[in-house]
């Protein structure tokens, strides 16, 4: 890939690390649940314990852009497989991990 391609990609990613950081603490210092997908607070049952968990989880997604962002100035290929690989594995996670804030 040439240059211009990769600072792209750069300036995509790192616009990703403000995007999850923003979220994170809207959620979590904020309690704005009405950002997360399909949010319904009848069928949470720990709401605390339900936001720190969804900030954490972006959180981890926010320093995922980030070093995706630095590697891809060196290895643009290499940054795009940790996405195609790390974050679906991440949201199967995150999906498994929250039935324990929620009722059946």
């Amino acid at each position: 890939m040439d240059n211009s391609t990769k600072i792209i990609l750069f300036i995509t990613y790192f616009l990703g690390v403000i995007i999850f950081i923003g979220l994170s603490i809207a959620i979590w210092k904020y309690k704005k649940f009405g950002l997360i997908s399909g949010y319904k607070s009848s069928k949470i049952k720990d709401k605390e314990g339900f936001a720190k968990f969804v900030s954490i989880n972006f959180i981890f997604w926010a320093l995922l852009h980030l070093v995706a962002s630095v590697i891809v100035l060196f290895n643009s290929y290499l940054g795009i497989w940790i996405h195609t690989i790390v974050f679906p594995i991440m949201i199967i996670v995150m999906i498994l991990s929250l039935k324990r804030y929620t009722h059946n």
